[in-house]
């Protein structure tokens, strides 16, 4: 039986940043330029990085 003192750790969470040419932004939070959040593969991919 759990009790309140046995606490999960959260999960850190990062916060996302606007994704730039020449960044690898795959496996990051990352938004456009109108702060939507993308997938940073894409992101890498629409502006070349990988």
């Amino acid at each position: 039986m759990s009790t309140p003192d046995d606490k999960v750790p959260e999960a850190e969470i990062e916060t996302p940043h606007v994704a730039k040419v020449g960044v690898h932004d795959k496996g990051h939070n990352v938004t456009s330029f109108n702060e939507e959040p993308i997938n940073g593969l894409i992101a890498d991919i629409a502006d070349g990085d990988e």
